[in-house]
């Protein structure tokens, strides 16, 4: 459950990025070219960092709290089989 919505939400704000830079361009890019130009490094640039380790953070703790089997492991062990060595 968590990973789907994990998942949905990064697809989401990706499409709506890539939205925005076909819809404006002129300002998308000079926003970048700003950027690019200033010696100092901008705030802005601290944004996608603290998302992306706040989504990790998010992931980890989904992945140890919340685990649940799936695969074929499970399926062997629920009819009594033992679960062969992964290759």
């Amino acid at each position: 459950m968590w990973f789907r919505a994990l998942s949905f939400l990064i697809a989401a704000v990706l499409v709506v990025k890539a939205a925005i830079a076909l819809a404006i361009p002129e300002r998308f890019y000079a926003t970048r070219r700003r950027q690019y130009a200033s010696e100092a490094m901008p705030g802005e640039l601290l944004v996608p960092p603290i998302i992306i380790l706040s989504v990790t953070t998010v992931s980890w703790s989904a992945a140890l709290f919340h685990y649940r089997a799936w695969g074929w492991g499970r399926h062997w062990r629920a009819h009594g089989a033992r679960v062969p060595l992964a290759a």
